[in-house]
C-alpha cells in the first residue's frame, strides 16, 4: 500500500534564478535541501505547499517569488503564501527577483529578521549564523595582521634564543610587536562586535 502522507511529483526545473541562489548559499557554506514540501497547512487551500529551499542546520525555509511582478493575481498567491508560513509557524526568507543584485544584503537582513522575530525561538540558530560569518570573514581576511604580529612575536623569541641578541635593538623589535598585538586585539574586538552586537 502506497504511503499517501508525501504527494508524488516530479521536480520541476529550477529557474536561472534559484539556480543563482543555491549557488549563493553554496558559496556561503549553508547546506540546504530543494524543493521540500510542507503538507496540510492550516487554513490552506492546498494540500500541500513545496518551499524553493530548506536551510536544515539554520532551521530556515527559504522561497523565491520570481514572478511577484507579472500580475496582480500572482502576487496575490505569493502574498497569501507568505502569510500562511507565517501563520503556520514555518520560518521564511522571501527573496523578490529585484533583491538578486544585492542577495548578501538582501539575504543577511531577511535572516536576521527572521531569526529575531521570537514567534520563532531561533536564538541557537542565530549565534550559528553569525558564528559562520565571522569564521568566513575571518578567512577571507586571512587574518594577514594578525597572522603577521604572531608569527613577528614568535620569531623574536627564537632570534632571541638563538643569538641571544640584547639591548636596544630587541627593545624596539619588542615594542613594534607589541603595539601590533595591540591593534590585532583590537581589531578582533572590533570584529566580534561587528559579527554580533551588530549584525553587519
Amino acid at each position: 500500500m502506497a504511503n499517501d502522507s508525501k504527494p508524488e511529483f516530479i521536480l520541476p526545473e529550477q529557474s536561472s534564478e534559484e539556480i543563482f541562489i543555491a549557488d549563493f548559499l553554496e558559496n556561503k557554506g549553508i547546506k540546504f535541501e530543494k524543493e521540500v514540501i510542507l503538507n496540510n497547512l492550516k487554513d490552506d487551500i492546498k494540500a500541500y505547499r513545496r518551499v524553493d529551499f530548506h536551510l536544515p542546520k539554520l532551521g530556515i525555509y527559504l522561497e523565491y517569488f520570481g514572478q511577484y511582478n507579472s500580475n496582480k493575481e500572482r502576487r496575490d498567491d505569493y502574498d497569501f503564501k507568505a502569510k500562511l508560513y507565517f501563520k503556520n509557524n514555518i520560518p521564511t526568507v522571501i527573496l523578490y527577483p529585484h533583491e538578486l543584485g544585492i542577495i548578501d544584503y538582501k539575504f543577511h537582513v531577511k535572516i536576521l529578521k527572521v531569526f529575531k522575530n521570537k514567534k520563532f525561538n531561533l536564538s541557537k540558530q542565530l549565534f550559528k549564523y553569525r558564528m559562520n560569518r565571522y569564521v568566513g570573514h575571518v578567512a577571507d581576511d586571512n587574518g594577514s595582521l594578525k597572522t603577521f604580529v604572531f608569527s613577528a612575536v614568535i620569531i623574536l623569541g627564537i632570534i632571541n634564543l638563538k643569538t641571544g641578541l640584547e639591548g636596544e635593538f630587541l627593545a624596539v623589535i619588542f615594542i613594534v610587536c607589541f603595539v601590533l598585538s595591540v591593534f590585532s586585539i583590537l581589531e578582533i574586538l572590533m570584529d566580534i562586535r561587528r559579527f554580533f552586537y551588530k549584525d553587519k
